[in-house]
């Protein structure tokens, strides 16, 4: 075992173990399997996943708090980190060659049962509550919003 003098901190993020040798060893905790959460500008191993991945929820809710700042916060699916994300959540499906397939950005399903007929089920919902405050109150008033059109299962929306 190498030893510092004076003693030093942690120079990373890693962690002591023993290798089957019955050796203590350094290991790196950030780059083990990839995935862990890296700027943008980082294109080391940290931010690639090495296999498919998932986060099980344990009946508990993942919360992305603070919306603090005009255009940030916001989450991005299918975008590389160099453009302004158009929405709270921003999908985008893009193939890099030609997909001759139907292909979908952003599927929802709702399997949930009901032993009534007083509830729904959705499987995409959205509501702006956002107000024109440069349009007089009067007029606003007149101003009608269009219907959403009606979510369809079809490779032609």
């Amino acid at each position: 075992m190498n030893t510092t003098l004076p003693a030093t901190s942690n120079p990373g993020l890693g962690i002591l173990s023993v290798n089957a040798s019955g050796d203590i060893i350094y290991v790196h905790t950030n780059t083990g399997s990839g995935g862990s959460f890296v700027n943008c500008a980082n294109t080391g191993p940290a931010s690639n996943l090495t296999a498919d991945s998932k986060v099980s929820l344990n009946n508990k809710n993942l919360y992305f708090a603070t919306n603090d700042i005009l255009g940030k916060n916001h989450v991005g699916i299918g975008y590389d980190c160099t453009p302004a994300l158009p929405a709270k959540l921003s999908v985008i499906q893009t193939h890099p060659a030609f997909a001759n397939s139907n292909t979908t950005a952003i599927s929802g399903f709702n399997n949930d049962k009901s032993n009534d007929f007083y509830h729904t089920f959705v499987g995409a919902h959205g509501k702006a509550f956002g107000e024109q405050i440069n349009v007089p109150k009067a007029q606003r008033a007149n101003l009608q919003t269009k219907p959403s059109l009606p979510l369809k299962s079809s490779p032609f929306l």
